[in-house]
This record gives C-alpha cells, structure tokens and sequence, in this order.
C-alpha cells in the first residue's frame, strides 16, 4: 500500500498544479471584471474532438470559442475568418476583443479583465 500512494503521488501533485493554471482553467465557469466593471462569465470547456474551447458571455449573448494560435499567453477566437468575439489571456489577466472580419482587424472591447 505504501509503494502504491508514493507511485501515485507524483500524479496527484501534476494535476492539482494543471487545476491551478491562471489562463486556462480545465473546466467551470470563472467571473472576469474588467477595467469599466463590466463582468465577462467565461466557461472553459473542451469540445468533442478535443480542442480547449471557452463560452464567452458578452451583451447577454454566449459565443462559443475554440483554442486558437498565440504568441503569448492563451488566445481563443471564432474558428473562421467572419467577424467576431476573441478571449485573450495571460498572466491571469484577459482581454476580450472584436475581430473584424471584413479588415482583419481587432479592437478591445473589455481589457484588464480579472479574476473576481
């Protein structure tokens, strides 16, 4: 029984300390206020196939994003090039952006968004 709890041990330590990352969350839904006071609900999630996705509540509507490429931090946007809501995260801290689909372009719409 000893051998068995210290071989999973080290196991128990890796997945407290995956729970615990600031920029994604495995699961559950976590309240953001941001800078102006306005709160972002954003519930992480995972879809079918697989891919780290999050639903980002804005104007009381839900929008559905999936993991997307980042230089920094972790970047969740609309698997399309149409226009749309993106949830960027790093250091804890999140940012919830629109892309225009029409120039490429991205503007912020939240910043300084929290952990509350």
């Amino acid at each position: 029984m000893k051998t068995l709890f210290l071989l999973l041990a080290p196991l128990a330590a890796c997945t407290m300390h995956a729970a615990t990352m600031p920029d994604a969350p495995a699961t559950g839904t976590v309240n953001y206020t941001c800078t102006d006071g306005y709160v972002v609900p954003v519930t992480f999630g995972m879809q079918d196939d697989g891919t780290k996705s999050v639903v980002l509540k804005v104007d009381g509507n839900s929008y559905t994003l999936l993991k997307a490429k980042s230089a920094t931090g972790t970047r969740y946007a609309w698997p399309s090039d149409g226009s749309n809501f993106v949830w960027q995260i790093q250091g804890g801290v999140g940012t919830v952006l629109w892309h225009d689909g029409t120039s490429g372009t991205e503007q912020p719409r939240f910043t300084d968004c929290r952990a509350s």
